[in-house]
């Protein structure tokens, strides 16, 4: 009996040194007595720490704010008030007829979708916006493929999408086919007695980055510095940058160049009494064309200055291959090398 006592006995003790071991690992203290974990389970917590850390700024990066998305746009401003002709020329030169009101992400996605009206009327604040972009030109680098890309593996996809009037919505001078010559200075319907054409006064192919819109309805256009075109240029060209920045003006409309002439709109005048006959009673959506309206202004009255960022991208939507936004700035002014850049526009599956 003695032996299985013994061997009992060290068994125990074993275990007895085994606990204190452990016991001596949990309790480890520093020389000021501070508890110190033992190596393993520092090593253990920091990894934690760091997946932790890790998925909170993937997270960050990922979810965009609406005041991250305000606050994203203020570097192109202040590019643009620096560099932009209606700053530097025009207005420096007096040669600026309406007022301009700069139209930023703040007003379009804040103001514009009623928020501050419902907390007015509610007591509590609410995010309120009709449109909000996942994506914007401003995020470089991004990662778009381009639609093209995507045409290598899904080719009939991408035929059938090609000739959609999503993948028409932004186009580049050269891609006009509807128009003869593709002369976006010649009028549309001259058969209708309209001189108008798909570009305004003093805005030539060689001084827009794209064209926006479909032969559907009308047509618009974003200048080389990514700014909505609500404007035109009299006595002059945007390009040479001369004569008068002029509001308005700045939008082709299909309907009242090819079918409503001066003599059907008398027509109609007869049913609908107040119906516009002349330019004048189009007031402030007229112009110096028949056929040609004020969009985003009011004729020689005001034009919103509003870059792409703030309003055109989130339905018209165009991406660069830039690799950072000091590149795109750079790039700026240049409709050439902006549209060399370009690696996917239209409304795309990856959009």
């Amino acid at each position: 009996m003695n032996w299985k006592w013994g061997r009992i006995a060290a068994i125990m003790g074993a275990f007895a040194i085994l606990v204190a071991l452990r016991a001596t690992e949990k309790t480890a203290v520093t020389p000021t007595g501070a508890a110190v974990k033992p190596a393993a389970t520092q090593a253990k917590t920091a990894k934690k720490s760091v997946a932790a850390k890790t998925a909170v700024k993937a997270h960050e990066e990922e979810v965009r704010t609406l005041e991250g998305y305000v606050e994203q746009e203020k570097f192109f401003h202040d590019f643009l008030k620096k560099n932009h002709p209606l700053f530097t020329d025009y207005e420096k030169n007096g040669r600026l007829v309406g007022k301009y009101q700069i139209s930023d992400r703040e007003e379009e996605f804040v103001e514009f979708g009623g928020g501050k009206a419902f907390a007015e009327q509610n007591n509590r604040h609410a995010a309120i916006t009709y449109r909000l972009g996942m994506e914007s030109i401003l995020d470089l680098p991004n990662k778009f493929v381009g639609a093209k890309k995507c045409g290598e593996c899904h080719p009939v996809q991408y035929e059938k999408w090609s000739r959609s009037r999503h993948a028409m919505v932004v186009r580049f001078p050269d891609e006009m086919v509807e128009i003869p010559g593709k002369d976006l200075n010649a009028p549309l319907y001259p058969g209708s007695g309209s001189k108008s054409a798909v570009l305004p006064q003093g805005i030539t192919a060689d001084s827009v980055y794209a064209i926006i819109g479909t032969p559907r309805t009308k047509y618009g256009f974003l200048d080389p510095w990514l700014v909505r075109g609500t404007y035109h240029i009299e006595g002059g060209t945007l390009k040479d940058r001369t004569g008068t920045l002029v509001a308005g003006g700045n939008q082709f409309s299909r309907s009242w160049a090819e079918s409503i002439t001066p003599e059907t709109a008398k027509k109609i005048a007869a049913y609908v009494p107040g119906f516009p006959t002349t330019l004048e009673a189009f007031g402030d959506q007229s112009s110096p064309v028949w056929g040609t309206n004020s969009y985003g202004a009011k004729n020689r009255k005001s034009m919103l200055f509003q870059p792409a960022s703030s309003y055109c991208e989130v339905c018209h939507s165009f991406k660069f291959d830039f690799k950072t936004q000091n590149e795109l700035m750079a790039a700026l002014g240049n409709a050439e090398e902006l549209r060399k850049h370009t690696i996917n526009k239209g409304i795309s599956c990856e959009e």
